[in-house]
């Protein structure tokens, strides 16, 4: 198990918040809150939600479907920030390279208290993702680096090309749940791979009631963050830190 600590280039590929609530607001609200915000970034793009429906019958089959407008995403380079607005959520990403989770945290709850003040009555889901990539060279024993590395057993081939694994952890004294994800991703079509990456994904949320400005979404937040470091610092080596120190 690693020490835990603050690491000066943490191998963030994306972290973000999200915030989900009980009633839709109405959508031209949330365009005109995300379109007063669109100049302060460099691109602006609807959202969208699709449904595909299929109808078959003795001898035919037809397909139907339709894409509804729910919200607006702004992204911006420097910094590196999206901010989706939903009529039924809110969600603020920082992309690498990621600064600290105080940065992350006194950027986006501002920007969330404008967005519920248009409507919001009542908060039902908080969560705090942090996608992380661990580059290794080729031919690495990944037991050096992930606490729950996969195991092959003996006696079959030992040469690894990709591998899965997803746990779903409860803690019961925060009130929190966590969905990790450990993959080895695959190398572009055709590319040579010089390194192995493996994705680390904690999806850390909690699902309740609250109100939209309530001291419980600070604390649900923090405590969403504590069980984050305890996962993610139980779950690779020292070796690993050392990469990114």
């Amino acid at each position: 198990m690693a020490q835990a600590r603050h690491l000066n280039h943490a191998p963030l590929r994306e972290a973000l918040i999200d915030i989900q609530f009980d009633a839709p607001l109405p959508l031209q609200a949330v365009l005109d809150l995300a379109n007063s915000k669109a100049s302060k970034f460099d691109r602006a793009r609807d959202l969208r939600s699709a449904w595909v429906g299929l109808h078959l019958t003795e001898t035919d089959a037809k397909t139907s479907g339709q894409a509804t407008i729910v919200g607006k995403r702004l992204e911006s380079s420097h910094p590196p920030h999206v901010v989706q607005y939903r009529v039924n959520g809110f969600t603020f990403s920082r992309l690498h390279p990621y600064e600290s989770w105080k940065h992350l945290a006194d950027t986006a709850l501002p920007l969330w208290e404008e967005y519920a003040a248009v409507g919001v009555s009542k908060i039902t889901r908080i969560a705090l993702r942090y996608i992380n990539e661990v580059k290794l060279p080729i031919g690495a024993e990944l037991s050096d680096y992930l606490a729950s590395a996969p195991h092959i057993p003996q006696g079959l081939p030992q040469d690894l090309a990709g591998f899965l694994q997803r746990f779903v952890i409860v803690n019961q004294p925060a009130g929190c749940t966590a969905i990790v994800t450990q993959a080895l991703e695959d190398s572009p079509d055709g590319a040579a791979r010089s390194e192995a990456t493996v994705v680390l994904d904690i999806d850390a949320f909690w699902q309740g009631s609250t109100g939209p400005h309530d001291e419980q979404l600070i604390t649900t937040l923090e405590a969403l963050h504590n069980f984050k470091n305890d996962l993610f610092f139980k779950l690779v080596t020292e070796r690993t830190l050392e990469l990114f120190e």
